[in-house]
């Protein structure tokens, strides 16, 4: 205010430059905080997700390892002549993985915290194992409906020439694509895991990709 009241021009346009110069530092430290915890954020929501990928990758390679057992086992005994019930997977607790992590990490605005290419593959991947986890929940209703009341006499599981029936063989076949499709989402979710060492890289797709025809036998 001197200034203007002494009319010195000079200082009041360093003081202009002043204020200016004050404002602009103030607006990029901000700015440059919120990157900063904007990164944080991001890492913590990545780091999240890679363990539950991480889990659900060891998890369903332990179960398909222990189904694929089972279902050999049934097929060497049906070569010795034997007829069995039919083999059945089941698991403790849920029968589908939760999503909590996902969801969180969508109530955190991962959109804004990773490429558009890496949130579009998580999204999804997770939508890819919810639907799994609902034809697995199929196939265990039919477990609990039409096999486990039948134990006591397996010979109601075949027909008069020694043939698994239909419907159990279906049954079977449906635990084949699981095994399958699990091996898929394991492979996707191990690809994910990689592209978060580097998340805006956007080098290739991570997206499950089916390639056997439903029915067919499953390899690892």
């Amino acid at each position: 205010m001197n200034h203007i009241k002494k009319q010195n021009w000079t200082g009041v346009a360093l003081d202009f430059v002043i204020v200016v110069l004050g404002v602009f530092i103030g607006i990029e430290v901000s700015n440059w905080n919120a990157d900063r915890a904007d990164a944080r954020r991001a890492r913590e929501v990545l780091a999240a997700i890679d363990v539950d990928l991480n889990d659900f990758a060891q998890v369903t390679e332990e179960m398909t390892i222990e189904a694929s057992r089972g279902l050999a086992a049934f097929d060497e005994a049906r070569r010795r002549g034997e007829r069995p019930a039919p083999y059945y997977f089941r698991v403790s607790g849920s029968d589908t993985p939760p999503q909590a992590v996902w969801d969180v990490a969508l109530q955190s605005n991962i959109s804004e915290l990773v490429p558009p290419s890496l949130v579009f593959d998580l999204g999804f991947f997770y939508s890819e194992q919810q639907g799994v986890g609902v034809k697995f929940i199929r196939y265990q209703d039919f477990i609990e409906r039409q096999i486990l009341p039948r134990l006591d006499d397996p010979s109601t599981f075949y027909d008069g020439e020694g043939r698994l029936k239909p419907a159990f063989e279906q049954n079977m076949a449906r635990l084949h694509e699981w095994i399958y499709e699990s091996h898929v989402l394991t492979r996707s979710s191990d690809c994910l895991r990689e592209r978060f060492k580097n998340p805006s890289s956007g080098d290739g797709s991570c997206r499950p990709v089916y390639t056997r025809t439903a029915g067919e036998p499953a390899q690892p």
